[in-house]
């Protein structure tokens, strides 16, 4: 044993055995996590208890006086409460030395007096004198953020000042139309050095001709007014200025009515010019309610009603004649209802013979109609569609079954294959006109105006965009917008087909252009949904589309949203392609979703964090203030942040010991109070909310199931999970500076932009500044 031991102290003593230690010594350096810190989250700040002053009381007293209406005794507690502030800073001053320590000791006080004299004038009772008052005190510079941001909104909120600035929205943005209609083909006429000018400059002042016309004579801004000069009168029916009011609601309203009038007159005289007599019935009567006393709506009504009249005559007059019943023909109809009933005597032969000995019988068609179908149901499609084709040609004045062939041949579920190939070649119409002429193919733009003068207004820019279509097809390549799909017609009515008729007469032919269709557009999972149904398709090329349909399947499953349908659909792609990468790989997936599923998932990223300290400070979460500090050698909290997974389990990310901040992060997992949850899920609404409210970029997204989570946390129900998937919220809280990177960009203090444009499309290049439009308020859409 001695000699052991001293040839193994000697080994030890050798070269490559100390290179052997190191290596071992580096190796597990690198594969041992970084250690947790000692502690994560800091003790809660309590708040500390200080007896009431004279302020406090005052306070409270001006509080209970304002809110039962009693405004002499508020404005007189006010004053009071001003005096008794005033008096405390002052005592303040001489006890604190600096000014900093007198700062510091004033949190909260300094808020107090604006917040008093805002509920002073709440007492009022009068929105018209809260806002004179309410834009008083926005003038002081004692108010903090949130009680600025909401006194802002409240003094916007007067109906006629909102009126007067839709009013101006418009003006402004009928200046910037024509402001645009001359400076945009000014600059881009700087390549040509102006010698295109003119003809430019003519060509924009058409279409603005044009788009005015388009333009109805009451828009949206219009609209908004007159909801807020109603919204007026019927708060202050006598107040001075609502005579003027009334009168200015009065005349819109009629420019209302006009042009209603004049959009259902129109829309009257072109269903009865295509003698769709209902619809312009119907549009007539919708261009009545506006205007009662019309008489060219009187002429248009009578005309129409006339129309309706003539068809009502000749219909009854068609269904009074009697049938000439020496026409039918019984045998015919005995040989009609033997091809009904299918009879086992082959179809063809027979039957022609006999029918042809009367040609003339009026029954002749029904015996096609009946022979073509019974043709389908027996498989013979070419057949009967062919036979049904020549049926449908025929004058239906004339033929008793045109019009029932017809339908058969031009429905799309009846006839898929035919469908298929009307879809085919309006694909490629459409393709090949889209390409040229862009979103000129559906027509002119001006449709107001008359169709052949739309298109002469249009035709320069129809033909610069037509010439252009080399170049465009040469670029399209470099091109990463998502290009129109024009098969996708068909493929629906293919699909049809197959789900119909699955083994229909031309079901290899749909099945192989479906192939390639799905192989073309990248859906890897159809296509092998395709290929089994092909007997003669390639195993190796199967099996390598197999590969690709379960990645594709793989990543579907990773972006469900819902908890349980990722798991279902993960195991859905083990079961079905164990052999494949993407199903092991769903199958490991589907083993740690079971294994860390949680009941929730709110996230709060880190640079959240960092932009609302007060949630991450003592009387929020009470994270460690290393943690945060961007220092990486004591512990720094991961980007991915912390996460509340239900109950009251808190998950931290922090950065591992390699330091990359983009890699994996450790997870710490720790169950807090529920003082320190209730603490945090206040301050993190409050957070949101008055960042919405300081920042019209900040955006606070609708998630009921985090609101049912937040509510139970500050109610202390946490204990009781929900573990139902449908409770889960995975919403993820992020800094504005994550949301928009470093820098985000602001408009412009000027009301104009300067614009460097350049089109491969209309071959042109020029800077010209563009005067912006006033943009739309968020409720535009309830008045089109």
């Amino acid at each position: 044993m001695r000699l052991r031991s001293r040839s193994i102290g000697t080994a030890l003593h050798r070269p490559e055995c100390h290179v052997l230690v190191a290596l071992t010594l580096l190796a597990g350096c690198a594969t041992t996590p970084a250690p947790a810190p000692e502690r994560l989250l800091e003790p809660l700040a309590r708040p500390v208890a200080r007896p009431p002053e004279a302020a406090d009381h005052t306070a409270a007293e001006l509080a209970a006086a304002s809110l039962a209406g009693d405004l002499t005794t508020a404005r007189e507690l006010l004053d009071q409460l001003a005096a008794e502030l005033t008096r405390e800073r002052a005592m303040l001053a001489e006890s604190a030395p600096s000014d900093a320590e007198i700062l510091e000791s004033d949190t909260g006080r300094t808020a107090l007096l604006p917040l008093a004299i805002d509920l002073t004038n709440a007492a009022a009772n009068d929105p018209r004198v809260y806002r004179g008052a309410t834009r008083e005190l926005l003038s002081r510079d004692d108010l903090n953020p949130a009680h600025r941001a909401r006194l802002e909104q409240a003094a916007d909120d007067d109906p006629l000042q909102l009126a007067d600035r839709r009013v101006r929205d418009r003006y402004e943005s009928l200046f910037a139309q024509a402001f645009n209609t001359v400076s945009a083909p000014l600059g881009r006429s700087l390549l040509t050095g102006y010698t295109t000018a003119p003809f430019e400059i003519a060509m924009s002042i058409v279409h603005y001709l044009a788009r005015t016309l388009e333009r109805p004579a009451v828009d949206v801004r219009e609209r908004q007014a007159l909801d807020h000069w109603r919204g007026f009168l019927e708060r202050y029916p006598d107040a001075p200025e609502a005579a003027s009011v009334r009168e200015r609601a009065n005349e819109t309203q009629d420019d209302i009515d006009q042009m209603q009038r004049d959009r259902y007159a129109q829309a009257a005289e072109r269903a009865f010019e295509y003698d769709q007599i209902f619809l312009a019935r119907a549009h007539a009567r919708r261009a009545k309610l506006h205007a009662a006393d019309d008489a060219d709506l009187d002429a248009l009504t009578a005309r129409i009603e006339q129309r309706a009249a003539e068809r009502e005559d000749k219909r009854f007059a068609a269904m009074a004649a009697d049938p000439d019943t020496e026409l039918l023909d019984w045998d015919r109809l005995d040989l009609i209802r033997a091809v009904w009933l299918e009879s086992p005597e082959p179809l063809g032969d027979r039957l022609y013979r006999e029918i042809a000995r009367a040609p003339d019988s009026p029954l002749n068609d029904e015996f096609e109609f009946a022979l073509a179908t019974t043709q389908a149901e027996r498989g013979a499609e070419s057949a009967a569609w062919e036979r049904l084709d020549t049926l449908a040609r025929e004058d239906p004045t004339r033929s008793n079954m045109a019009r029932h062939a017809a339908v058969l041949v031009f429905n799309p579920w009846q006839n898929p294959h035919h469908a298929f190939e009307r879809e085919l070649v309006r694909g490629r119409e459409r393709a090949v006109s889209t390409e040229v002429l862009g979103h000129y193919a559906l027509g002119p733009r001006y449709r107001a105006l008359p169709e052949e003068l739309a298109y002469l207004i249009d035709a320069p820019l129809i033909a610069r965009r037509a010439l252009s279509t080399p170049i465009r097809m040469l670029l399209s390549p470099l091109s990463t917008a998502p290009r129109q799909d024009y098969r996708r017609g068909a493929a629906i009515v293919g699909y049809r087909y197959l789900d119909r008729f699955p083994g229909g007469e031309y079901s290899r032919e749909q099945i192989a252009w479906l192939f390639d269709y799905e192989v073309d557009r990248g859906n890897s999972l159809a296509a092998l949904r395709l290929a089994d149904a092909m007997p003669e398709f390639d195993p190796q090329e199967r099996a390598a589309l197999a590969e690709l349909a379960a990645d594709q399947q793989l990543q579907g499953a990773v972006r469900a949203g819902r908890r349980d349908h990722r798991a279902q659909m993960l195991r859905g792609v083990a079961i079905e392609f164990p052999d494949s990468i993407a199903g092991r790989d769903a199958g490991q997936l589907a083993r740690r979703e079971a294994d860390e599923a949680t009941p929730q998932r709110i996230r709060l990223t880190r640079g959240f964090l960092r932009e609302n300290p007060r949630v991450a400070g003592p009387h929020g979460l009470a994270i460690e203030p290393a943690l945060t500090d961007g220092e990486l050698r004591n512990g720094e909290l991961h980007p991915r942040g912390v996460t509340f997974l239900g109950g009251r389990i808190l998950e931290i990310a922090l950065v591992a010991r390699s330091g990359d901040q983009d890699g994996e992060p450790e997870i710490v997992r720790t169950e807090i109070s529920a003082a320190r949850l209730a603490r945090s899920v206040a301050l993190i609404e409050e957070s949101a909310t008055l960042g919405v409210q300081l920042d019209s970029d900040d955006e606070l997204g609708m998630d009921g199931s985090r609101d049912q989570y937040f509510e139970r946390a500050r109610l202390g129900l946490t204990n009781d999970i929900d573990p139902r998937p449908t409770a889960e919220s995975t919403y993820v809280y992020q800094g504005m500076a994550e949301r928009y990177g470093l820098v985000r960009g602001r408009d412009s203090l000027l009301p104009f932009d300067l614009v460097l444009q350049g089109s491969v499309s209309n071959l042109g290049l020029g800077a010209f500044p563009r005067w912006r439009e006033p943009e739309l308020t968020p409720d535009a859409f309830l008045y089109r």
